[in-house]
């Protein structure tokens, strides 16, 4: 059987076709990457399972908070440890200009063709993955020229045009908390929303992490190679949660909403559209990541490490899922299954022979009816119904077998030695199973 394809986004904008199967094998490698990736960053759970949605979506994170916390570690370690992966990383100051980050000007280019550009190798242009040390203290026009690059990949000066630039993901920190600095500078809402993700980040206080991760750093385990993983695995997994629909449910939908609403009533946390819909699009993700090829309501979990941007609102975002998204699951399940348990009996009531066909054909089809009688009571038998209408028609059902039966014996008793009926079944059976086990 032919597997079934996804389309996939490439970084340079084609779109390929990939099969199911390379695709959860390449989400195994990124699932035991990021595994060990966490067991080597005591207390960073929470920012490198962020690092690792916005790596699968070619999405951005921007952390906050103290310094020395592991970001720019957990950075270069993703860098060595991910084959053929280009790494950018600089830190920012207002006195950093744009050669630094798009290339120098390429001067033999100048006197030959009289024609400014970049020379793009080692720059943030040629890089699949960047880290921007201190963001926020980058100068206004350098900012601005890096909010367009972050959305759309793309960088045009002079005549020197550069589309579908390489660019997964961009890791960048901030001493200041971004969510006041838009309260209090609007011009930097655009700037700031470039990033999927915005987190805090903070020194560890606890006894047992504190423990935890000193024998980690006086030990070797981090001098242990991480397991393999490759840029194509991660362009294939992002890849095709950009160019495949996965996110096709109205009742999912209308349960993000909701679970967005709850959350921002809750908290007074409010983000733009952009990234209210940015943040759906985890969902996608963690289907994937599940094995499965359409979003289901439990995925909307995910939405959180988005959703949540400060100290204190996981809770928040905690009881928003409790009354949307599990209210809202456990009422689907509770009907997908009412409905199947409806098709099921529908079914044996249409394997139960009719009074009128017992009537006619009790002495010429008897070992035949009465086995359907005794297979579908013994599919009854092990079922069990969740609604009490459903229970209540199982046992209508089995009752009608019962007496089904009755009519059949007594119809038939009088042309019908019982002795013989008996034998007849036990051969029957017996034949039935020779049959299965020659098969």
């Amino acid at each position: 059987m032919a597997q079934p394809t996804l389309a996939c986004l490439q970084l340079d904008g084609t779109i390929t076709q990939e099969s199911w199967d390379d695709v959860q094998a390449s989400v195994r490698r990124i699932k035991a990457f990021f595994a060990a990736l966490r067991l080597r960053f005591i207390g960073r759970d929470p920012l490198i399972d962020r690092i690792e949605y916005a790596m699968l979506r070619r999405g951005h994170v921007l952390t906050y908070g103290d310094a020395g916390t592991g970001k720019t570690a957990i950075t270069k370690q993703i860098k060595r440890g991910t084959e053929g992966m280009r790494l950018f990383s600089i830190g920012l100051t207002a006195e950093i200009t744009e050669d630094k980050l798009f290339g120098e000007p390429d001067w033999a280019h100048w006197r030959e063709h009289h024609e400014m550009r970049r020379q793009i190798e080692g720059s943030i242009l040629d890089a699949h993955l960047v880290h921007l040390g201190e963001y926020l203290n980058a100068g206004v026009q350098l900012l601005e020229a890096l909010n367009d690059f972050l959305e759309d990949r793309d960088y045009r000066h002079g005549k020197q045009v550069l589309e579908h630039c390489p660019l997964m993901t961009a890791l960048a920190d901030t001493n200041v908390d971004p969510i006041k600095a838009m309260e209090e500078d609007e011009k930097l809402i655009p700037v700031i929303d470039r990033f999927m993700f915005l987190f805090p980040v903070t020194t560890l206080t606890k006894t047992e992490d504190l423990s935890r991760m000193l024998r980690l750093n006086l030990g070797r385990e981090r001098a242990k190679p991480l397991p393999p993983l490759t840029l194509e695995d991660l362009v294939r997994v992002s890849g095709v949660s950009h160019g495949s629909d996965l996110f096709d449910d109205p009742v999912i939908e209308q349960a993000y909403v909701e679970l967005y609403q709850h959350f921002s009533e809750a908290t007074g946390e409010r983000v733009t559209n952009r990234t209210f819909c940015k943040i759906a699009e985890l969902a996608e993700v963690e289907a994937m990541m599940q094995g499965r090829q359409r979003v289901m309501l439990d995925d909307l979990r995910v939405t959180g490490l988005g959703l949540v941007r400060r100290d204190g609102e996981q809770e928040a975002f905690d009881e928003a899922i409790a009354k949307i998204v599990e209210g809202k699951w456990k009422q689907q399940e509770h009907r997908a299954r009412v409905r199947a348990e409806e098709e099921f009996l529908d079914n044996v009531a249409r394997q139960i022979p009719s009074e009128e066909e017992i009537e006619a054909q009790a002495t010429v089809r008897f070992i035949s009816i009465l086995k359907q009688l005794k297979d579908s009571d013994e599919l009854l038998d092990k079922a069990t119904m969740t609604s009490q209408r459903n229970r209540d028609r199982h046992a209508r059902l089995r009752a009608d077998i019962e007496m089904r039966k009755l009519a059949l014996f007594g119809r038939a008793d009088a042309a019908t030695d019982p002795k013989k009926v008996e034998d007849d079944i036990s051969a029957l059976l017996q034949d039935e199973d020779t049959d299965e086990e020659s098969s």
